[in-house]
């Protein structure tokens, strides 16, 4: 009988010899690039393994970049439950490359066993007192995103994902005058063919098979390159240098002939790129409209019916603005038109006025109804209902629900219930049952060849993730919903996929990444008209200047944003600015700024219990040297937290304890 060595580490066994991963004799892995890196890891095991060597083994004859490598090595501490901070398993060794941080034990067996004594894993294991803010942006969408085809199925044809987009991307044209630069013509050619590659919709052909097709002898063209080698779509890239400022261009060729140049600028070849994937990822990837029959919602009126298709539309791609003027439209061509009302009261549940659309919806109630109408009126209370802080009677009526026969036979509408109910547990803090509840959601609406819908299954999973601390399985998972959202031409959506993935980013780290992001999405926002998208990403930014310390520029950015939001409805946006304000300008010492902000929160309708911002009044009383006053209302404040008070939060009151004691007024820095 053959043996083999199998490697242990905590309750890990990996079987590389069969290319499994084992997690208490449970099959966790079985990619090949994973459980290879891993062998290589343990094999060297105490000792590191260097980048160069990962790279040449991992990927032979392969052109890649350390990105792959990095984000290789990202997706083997999610799946270890491990993180790029705390480093228990797997460790960077600064300037030689990656080791195992944890106790690595070699056996030879002919069978898997068992293996007694092992320590307790820390796959998952997330302090749960540990607690992160989700916008009330993001709350809303967990719920919108439910209703708007309650009624109107996509058409199965149309709706199913066709084999991806095969791309190839040649080697860049660098006009750069300088050999600091030299890298880019294949560097930036390895990322952009690397991260386009990550969209479901898109394979993009191996950098050695194209670099070989070429030969460096011939002109590239569509003709040769993908003549030879079967793609579709070919990406020529050109990179020049101006001062501290970069410029990438690319065109897309195909059978039909080449696209119009599109650049990009920016400080740095890496922020340039980053800006062009983007727009190239909206180039490539093929939109596969959902068409939805409706002959049986409509009105009798032509050019009624004219204008509500437009309005639905319009609302199901996530354009507020543009719907409501069409549903208008057609309510004033038919004025009895039951579905231009219901949908015209989502939209205004949509757009944050509750009170409003609850209105909307009872006068509707008062009709005499059919269950498909009674039903969708039903939905929509339920998530004005979850909007409004019921969650609890939102999760009963979704859970009743359920046992509709007319959800039980309509995978479409069974989705609609599991998503609802999924979130509707996240929002609880139970988010194993929310992952099932999602889970189950994307079978139904796989099998209503739902494909935007399982886009927002993905969006709202991310959400969970993201209240799990999980953030980089956070980004992940917004990725694949900005994918699918912009495969099935949602793009209102997909720009709330990208803002998502700009704030969760701040947390891992890379805020400039988030600041480049954030700056381009206003601009986005504001093409489309959607007020709060904008809103929200100016608030980020003036958050994110708040962090760099940089305290000028973030009350400089907030008296922008609250400039921008006076006289709307965007209270909870207005409150959050003020308090960012309120604490850059404490930082800095201007006590009578921070007061007359803070005059401005009500507290009624505003209470935020985030350890950086728990403690401005406090704050305002230590620098107007009231120091038992402040110690006071901070102990006050730790009181009626109550289980809500966290590490963190002991942490800055320690450090404010501190500050008092040295009486030293101005510097507090928590």
């Amino acid at each position: 009988m053959t043996t083999k060595k199998l490697y242990q580490f905590d309750q890990y066994i990996l079987d590389a010899q069969n290319n499994k991963l084992l997690f208490k004799s449970e099959v966790v892995s079985s990619d090949d690039k994973l459980i290879r890196a891993l062998y290589l890891l343990c094999q060297a095991y105490p000792n590191a393994v260097g980048k160069d060597e990962l790279l040449e083994k991992l990927w032979p004859a392969q052109v890649v970049t350390e990105w792959s490598l990095s984000k290789l090595i990202s997706e083997i501490r999610l799946l270890l439950g491990d993180n790029g901070k705390d480093q228990d398993f797997i460790k960077t060794v600064r300037g030689k490359g990656f080791r195992m941080n944890t106790q690595v034990s070699i056996s030879e067996v002919s069978d898997i066993q068992p293996i007694a004594g092992s320590q307790t894993s820390k796959a998952g294991s997330r302090d749960p007192k540990r607690q992160y803010v989700i916008p009330l942006s993001v709350l809303t969408f967990i719920v919108i995103a439910t209703i708007s085809l309650i009624f109107y199925h996509p058409n199965t044809l149309d709706a199913k994902i066709e084999s991806p987009l095969r791309v190839a991307v040649l080697p860049v044209d660098n006009m750069g005058d300088s050999i600091v630069h030299d890298w880019v013509k294949y560097g930036i050619m390895a990322m952009v063919s690397e991260q386009l590659g990550q969209y479901q919709s898109i394979q993009t052909l191996a950098v050695d098979k194209v670099l070989s097709e070429i030969n460096g002898s011939r002109k590239p063209s569509f003709e040769n390159v993908c003549g030879q080698l079967g793609c579709d779509k070919l990406i020529q890239l050109s990179f020049i240098v101006n001062g501290n400022e970069t410029t990438l261009t690319f065109e897309i060729h195909d059978a039909k002939g080449t696209s119009v140049p599109i650049s990009s600028s920016s400080f740095g070849a890496i922020e340039t790129t980053n800006q062009v994937l983007e727009l190239l990822a909206r180039k490539l990837i093929p939109e596969t409209p959902e068409i939805l029959p409706l002959a049986t919602i409509l009105s009798n009126n032509e050019k009624a019916n004219r204008e509500y298709v437009i309005g639905l539309h319009e609302l199901h791609s996530g354009e507020l603005k543009d719907a409501r003027q069409y549903l208008e439209m057609a309510l004033e061509r038919d004025s009895d038109f039951f579905w231009a009302k219901a949908h015209l009261a989502e939209v205004t549940y949509r757009e944050g006025d509750y009170a409003v659309a609850s209105s909307q919806i009872n006068e509707l109630d008062s009709l005499k109804l059919d269950n498909d109408k009674r039903y969708f009126l039903t939905q929509l209370s339920s998530n004005i209902l979850y909007s409004q802080g019921n969650i609890q009677g939102s999760l009963e009526t979704s859970l009743a629900l359920l046992d509709n026969p007319h959800v039980k036979s309509d995978p479409m509408l069974l989705g609609n219930q599991q998503m609802n109910i999924g979130t509707s547990f996240q929002a609880m803090g139970e988010n194993q049952k929310a992952i099932k509840y999602l889970n189950e959601a994307q079978t139904s609406y796989a099998k209503a060849a739902y494909g935007s819908g399982e886009g927002k299954v993905m969006f709202n999973l991310a959400n969970v993730y993201l209240a799990s601390t999980e953030f980089n399985k956070a980004i992940e998972h917004y990725r694949l919903a900005k994918d699918l959202f912009l495969r099935f031409g949602l793009t209102g959506y997909s720009l709330f996929a990208r803002h998502q993935i700009a704030t969760t980013s701040i947390q891992v780290g890379k805020i400039q990444d988030s600041e480049r992001e954030l700056n381009q999405l206003i601009q986005e926002y504001r093409q489309i008209g959607d007020t709060e998208g904008e809103y929200t990403a100016l608030s980020d930014l003036a958050y994110i200047s708040l962090l760099q310390k940089d305290y000028t520029e973030s009350i400089k950015r907030a008296a922008f944003a609250l400039a921008e939001l006076e006289n709307t409805q965007f209270s909870y946006l207005k409150y959050q600015v003020i308090s960012i304000a309120t604490k850059a300008n404490l930082m800095l010492g201007n006590v009578e700024d921070a007061i007359n902000l803070q005059s401005q929160l009500n507290e009624d309708d505003w209470n935020d219990p985030r350890p950086s911002y728990v403690f401005l009044k406090p704050h305002i009383e230590y620098l107007k040297n009231n120091l038992d006053l402040a110690f006071q209302m901070a102990n006050d404040i730790k009181v009626s937290l109550g289980e809500n008070w966290t590490d963190e939060h002991e942490k800055v009151l320690m450090q404010f304890e501190q500050a008092m004691v040295n009486k030293k007024q101005g510097e507090l820095a928590y």
